[in-house]
């Protein structure tokens, strides 16, 4: 299959990737709704319950979060969901620059 405006020859493995990788989170926002439709506070939900699991104290309230940007709670999400997969030695802290929360990004 060709995706709309990118001509067959023009796709690369970049793109396959970047395809399954979607694919892969729709998957997993489909079983987090248990069937039902999936929205935001079943994500929020599920993204605080995962955090509070493995120990965090961070958490978001929304996806308008503005506590986001420092990207602390997604850090702390994917060591939660991978122990130990974080170097949090490199992860910046406290009053955060737009430069620390790019970094933390």
């Amino acid at each position: 299959k060709a995706l709309v405006g990118v001509p067959a020859t023009g796709m690369n493995a970049d793109c396959s990737l970047g395809q399954l990788m979607r694919r892969y989170t729709l998957n997993v926002l489909e079983d987090l709704g248990d069937g039902q439709k999936i929205n935001d506070d079943i994500i929020v939900n599920w993204v605080n319950t995962t955090l509070k699991g493995a120990g965090k104290s961070s958490s978001i309230q929304s996806f308008k979060d503005k506590s986001i940007s420092s990207s602390l709670a997604v850090v702390d999400l994917i060591d939660a969901i991978q122990p130990g997969c974080i170097n949090y030695d490199l992860v910046k802290t406290g009053d955060l620059s737009e430069e620390d929360k790019h970094s933390n990004a």
